[in-house]
C-alpha cells in the first residue's frame, strides 16, 4: 500500500508524505513506514500507526485513522 499525504494549508503547504507497507485492514494497530516526502518533509523519515473504524467488503469502504511520527531536516 502507498499513502500519500498532500498538506494544502499552513506552514507545510504544497509538502507531502510518502507512507508504504502492508496494510492488512482486519489488524488493529498497524505500523507501517514514512519513506519520504517533498517539500518541508524532503528526506523525511518515521512511522505511521493505522487502526481500523469501519470496513464494508461488500462496498469496499473503510474508514481509517493514521497517527505520524516524523523526522524531517
Amino acid at each position: 500500500m502507498n499513502i500519500n499525504l498532500v498538506f494544502m494549508t499552513g506552514p507545510y503547504n504544497g509538502s507531502t508524505l510518502c507512507i508504504a507497507g502492508s496494510n492488512p485492514i482486519e489488524r488493529a494497530d498497524r505500523e507501517l513506514p514514512v519513506v519520504g516526502g517533498t517539500g518541508l518533509f524532503r528526506m523525511a523519515r518515521g512511522f505511521s500507526v493505522s487502526n481500523t473504524y469501519s470496513y464494508d467488503p461488500v462496498k469496499d469502504f473503510g474508514i481509517l485513522e493514521y497517527t505520524v511520527h516524523v523526522s524531517y531536516f
